[in-house]
């Protein structure tokens, strides 16, 4: 955030004062903290039947955030060969 501008010195009339020259400061707020979890879209089902001995490819996700906008979504783990049920 910018300040003040146009000088300062011991001329007078800056933004800091009649005699002072120079600015103030400015006193500034940060952002509130983003404390919303970005929204979470599955592609395909949450639960998915998969046949035995085939490949298993994950149809993915997508994830908005208010303030970030599109953000990565990252998935993790993996589906065996063996009859089961996997969790990524």
């Amino acid at each position: 955030m910018l300040a003040g501008c146009g000088g300062g010195g011991s001329s007078g009339g800056g933004i800091g004062g009649a005699s002072g020259g120079g600015a103030s400061p400015v006193p500034t707020n940060p952002p509130a903290a983003d404390t919303t979890p970005p929204v979470l879209t599955v592609q395909g089902g949450t639960s998915v039947r998969h046949e035995q001995g085939t490949d298993y490819v994950d149809a993915g996700a997508t994830a908005t955030d208010a303030v970030d906008g599109s953000v990565t979504v990252t998935v993790t783990g993996s589906v065996g060969a063996a009859a089961g049920t996997y969790t990524l």
